[in-house]
């Protein structure tokens, strides 16, 4: 048995009366009585759901009741419907609702209920309103910005257009456009296909630019990209804080690690990728220390004792190669190679040293030590006495 307290219970047969006396849809239709029952059990049920603060349960009932009515209105109904649309915070709607409300022949007790719930819809509504023109203000602020950038983007692809026609003609290429002091990529009808933040753009070759960049915050370098002609990032500057042009090849390096405080460490920790002109890749974390003219000569680190590296020729054939080695360079087409084995645990050079031409062929092995002296290659082979200094083979570099 449900309980209530007194004054809900005058409401319910306040409301009770109200549908069996005739309310003004009730009357106006012939409703059996089952459809009264069955709307007076709906109504008991939407304002016990309303007391609850169920408010999605009791407008279902509301608009349960509003189809069992028909096309006229029900004033308690709609007072309720009223009720729960202002405490769901649909203020819009509910101050519809209201206009109509107003027009239908209203009972004492549904006008006290207007005049409480009237001040917090109106003063919702008056905070709405204040609230939907600040966001059509913003949306008119915001549509007439865009159309300033509209006219601003359109007068600057003509400008790119009109440049285009007076530098280029008829090409239809990609093109590299400086736009105050940064560098961007354009096509002949203005569009930017790369945006404009190079501040310096380099070619290294027919088919390839190496662009920098200022460096962002907190960083120590400027970072280096290396672009086709079309815009195209072929390395980024997570890759690539030095670029440089060598004997034929680009030479890309990767920022070291900055938790090396040895500077041999950190030179060691310094990674290269060398890439031909066409832009394709040669080797991938390399240290460079080649200043050859005949070679690219890019040598990978193997270790900080002894600092045994490896090193690949211009024509892609590998050998094996000492840094101290390395220090006894000086012919400028002739390269001294060797094997790495082990000694006492230790790798160290063979002896077996090899002399290799400009071509990356060899012309002679079992070399000891090599010098040079004004055009010509000194060379001593291997002795099985102690004497190394009697230099057995020569050759004429001019």
């Amino acid at each position: 048995m449900l309980k209530f307290s007194m004054f809900r219970k005058l409401k319910f047969i306040s409301v009770i009366l109200m549908l069996a006396l005739g309310s003004t849809a009730v009357c106006a239709q012939s409703l059996d009585a089952r459809t009264i029952s069955i709307i007076k059990v709906k109504f008991i049920n939407a304002n016990k759901y309303f007391d609850e603060k169920s408010y999605d349960k009791a407008l279902a009932k509301v608009v349960e009741i509003e189809g069992l009515l028909g096309d006229k209105p029900s004033p308690t109904a709609l007072n309720l419907k009223i009720k729960i649309m202002v405490a769901r915070g649909q203020f819009i709607e509910a101050d519809q609702a209201l206009n109509n409300l107003y027009g239908l022949n209203l009972s004492n007790e549904i006008l006290n209920d207007i005049s409480e719930y009237s001040p917090t819809l109106e003063a919702n509504l008056k905070q709405q309103k204040a609230r939907e023109a600040a966001i059509l203000q913003k949306q008119r602020e915001k549509a007439a910005a865009q159309a300033v950038q509209v006219r601003a983007k359109n007068a600057q692809r003509q400008a790119i257009r009109d440049w285009y026609k007076k530098n280029h003609g008829d090409s239809s290429q990609v093109v590299t456009y400086k736009q105050g002091r940064l560098w961007g990529f354009v096509n002949k009808t203005g569009e930017i296909i790369h945006p404009f933040v190079y501040k310096k753009l380099e070619n290294y070759g027919s088919e390839i630019l190496v662009a920098t960049r200022t460096p962002l915050r907190n960083e120590e370098y400027t970072r280096c990209y290396l672009l086709n002609l079309k815009g195209d990032i072929l390395v980024r500057g997570q890759e690539g804080y030095d670029c440089s042009s060598k004997h034929g090849y680009i030479h890309v390096l990767r920022e070291p690690k900055k938790s090396r405080d040895n500077y041999d460490s950190w030179v060691y920790d310094t990674k290269l990728r060398v890439i031909s002109r066409n832009g394709s890749m040669i080797s991938r974390e390399w240290l460079v220390t080649s200043s050859r003219e005949k070679y690219a000569s890019c040598f990978r680190h193997v270790s900080t004792s002894n600092r045994f590296c490896k090193a690949t020729l211009k024509n892609g054939k590998r050998w094996n190669i000492s840094s101290a080695w390395y220090s006894h360079f000086p012919m400028q087409d002739y390269l001294l190679v060797g094997e790495l084995n082990r000694t006492n645990g230790k790798k160290s050079p063979k002896d077996d040293v090899v002399l290799l031409n400009k071509h990356g062929v060899q012309v002679g092995r079992r070399y000891k030590r090599i010098e040079k002296r004004d055009d010509v290659a000194y060379v001593s082979k291997k002795s099985s006495g102690a004497n190394l200094t009697k230099f057995s083979l020569s050759y004429h570099l001019k």
